[in-house]
């Protein structure tokens, strides 16, 4: 299974979602992909879950998330 992510913010998400699935049906493949929206925090907006998804603190800002995320480490820095 394909899945394709398209963000809602783009103004033509709606047209690329179509040209995904109706490029996918020309070629026979159209129960092999899966085209949905995203949200800006990269949440599926159909509803679905993506696998060992983690929970969107409303207080969480993305420099926030990423430095939780990313252990920096300064010693490496020259």
């Amino acid at each position: 299974m394909i899945k394709i992510g398209v963000g809602e913010w783009y103004p033509l998400a709606e047209e690329v979602k179509e040209r995904f699935l109706a490029d996918a049906e020309a070629a026979g493949y159209r129960d092999c992909i899966e085209v949905f929206g995203l949200d800006e925090w990269g949440k599926r907006a159909d509803g679905k879950k993506w696998a060992e998804e983690k929970e969107v603190r409303e207080d969480a800002n993305m420099a926030s998330l990423v430095e939780e995320e990313v252990k920096f480490d300064e010693s490496d820095v020259d």
